[in-house]
C-alpha cells in the first residue's frame, strides 16, 4: 500500500491462522516519508513530506510481519516507546506480533530503554562519617 493515496485510514485484519500474514508499506522515490508506530495500538502512520494529503494510520490487527519500505534513505522509522531488537539502517527488524521489519530507511529511533543514573543514599543517623554512598538506580521514563 502506498501512504501516497490521500485515506486517512485504513483497517487491516489478518484473520485467524498462522499468523504469517504481512502488511507492506512502501514510501515514495520522489518525497520523505516518516512511519510512526505505537506498539501499544498497532497503529502505524505514514506522513509524507509536502503532501496536501492527511497521513494515513494503517490499524493492524492478526498480522504477525509488518513490512515498511522506504522510497528514498531520507525516510524515517520512529517506535514510540522501547520493544525488542537492535536498530539499524538501512534495514533491520524490531519487535514481534506483529514483528516490524524495514529496508531503505535513513533514520530507525526506538522509544527509551531504562535509565540508569547515580544518586546519593541517605546517611544512617548513626553514621558520623562525613563520605556519602551513592547507589545506581534504574527507571523507566514516562512517554507522555
Amino acid at each position: 500500500m502506498n501512504p501516497l493515496w490521500g485515506i486517512g485510514q485504513v483497517s487491516v485484519d489478518g484473520g485467524t491462522g498462522s499468523g504469517s500474514d504481512t502488511l507492506q508499506v512502501v514510501g515514495t522515490a520522489s518525497t520523505t516519508t516518516a512511519f510512526t508506530y505505537d506498539p501499544d495500538t498497532n497503529l502505524f502512520t505514514a506522513v509524507v513530506a509536502g503532501s496536501p494529503n492527511p497521513p494515513t494510520t494503517f490499524a493492524a490487527a492478526h498480522v504477525g510481519v509488518v513490512s515498511l519500505t522506504g522510497g528514498t534513505t531520507a525516510d524515517s522509522l520512529l517506535v514510540t516507546r522501547f520493544i525488542p531488537g537492535q536498530a539499524t539502517v538501512p534495514s533491520g527488524t524490531l519487535g514481534f506480533a506483529p514483528q516490524v521489519t524495514y529496508q531503505n530507511l535513513g533514520s530507525v529511533t526506538v522509544g527509551e530503554v531504562p535509565v540508569a543514573w547515580t544518586t546519593p543514599r541517605r546517611r544512617s543517623r548513626t553514621t558520623r562519617s562525613a563520605s556519602r554512598s551513592w547507589r545506581t538506580t534504574a527507571s523507566w521514563p514516562t512517554l507522555r
